[in-house]
């Protein structure tokens, strides 16, 4: 009986430590937010910062749609996401390169395929990645001394946009 009781504390031990941990940690399932389970995965990957697994899921999902496509234009809107939450982490210096490539897919995808469906949110998801690295500018403007030449590069993309 002792016996049977120590391997019964033992099974659980050992489950709580392999698994039980993980729901006392941020590991809780994905919660819908959506009506899509891939725009709610992509949301809970970006607010544990996982964008690396998060650019590999919508570069993927991306390849699979059919070029035009109403779900081409939806991974494409997930990417430019994950390219915001990029820049946002990313060192001064390289944050304009997420944003400028989000940009122009979006451009090239509007380009390709005018009056698409989704266009007024391809157009509004652009909008947003330019002010996403307005706010961004705006940030580095602000802690960088007044004679840093760095601050006039900054402004001067801040009027540009």
């Amino acid at each position: 009986m002792i016996k049977r009781l120590r391997q019964l504390i033992l099974l659980c031990s050992a489950w709580f430590i392999g698994f039980g941990s993980a729901a006392l940690a941020d590991d809780a399932p994905v919660k819908r937010i959506t009506d899509r389970a891939d725009s709610d995965l992509v949301t809970a990957l970006l607010a544990r910062g996982m964008t690396d697994t998060a650019n590999k899921f919508c570069e993927t999902g991306l390849s699979r749609a059919p070029s035009g496509s109403d779900d081409a234009a939806r991974w494409l809107i997930e990417w430019s996401r994950v390219k915001i939450a990029e820049m946002l982490r990313a060192a001064p210096e390289a944050s304009a390169e997420f944003s400028a490539k989000a940009i122009a897919e979006l451009e090239r995808f509007l380009g390709n395929h005018p009056g698409h469906p989704r266009e007024p949110w391809l157009l509004f998801q652009k909008e947003l990645v330019q002010l996403a690295a307005v706010r961004r500018a705006v940030l580095m403007a602000s802690v960088k001394p007044p004679e840093d030449p760095l601050r006039d590069q900054v402004l001067k993309r801040m009027v540009e946009a």
